[in-house]
């Protein structure tokens, strides 16, 4: 894994900042970018503010159980390699709250949006 990410981690850094910079000369004033290992990865740095999807631990471990069919004891290991939610929450500039339905995720996204403009 440690090889697999020391080739692909810098190639994604890279790809950002072409995207960024490319962005900003075409007048784009904000971009979203996925990053699932932002703090695990140290890329912070690379953008102007971080908003972080959260839900309770539970909540994580059952969807992530679903989502990929893991077992209890895979799911804890996934979550395990990662940044608890508590400290990606406590570096986050804002959270949007996801510990219900897509729905009100959707809402919730829709609200941020408009805060943001």
């Amino acid at each position: 894994m440690a090889l697999l990410e020391s080739i692909i981690h810098p190639q994604v850094r890279s790809l950002a900042l072409q995207k960024k910079k490319l962005l900003a000369s075409q007048g784009v004033t904000r971009a979203f970018y996925d990053v699932p290992l932002l703090f695990e990865k140290n890329m912070v740095a690379l953008f102007d503010h971080v908003t972080v999807v959260a839900c309770r631990p539970e909540i994580q471990k059952l969807r992530l159980m679903q989502r990929n069919g893991f077992s209890s004891a895979e799911a804890d290991a996934r979550i395990a390699s990662q940044l608890s939610i508590q400290d990606k929450i406590d570096r986050a500039d804002s959270v949007i709250d996801n510990n219900g339905t897509l729905e009100d995720l959707a809402r919730a996204v829709d609200d941020y949006l408009n805060q943001m403009k």
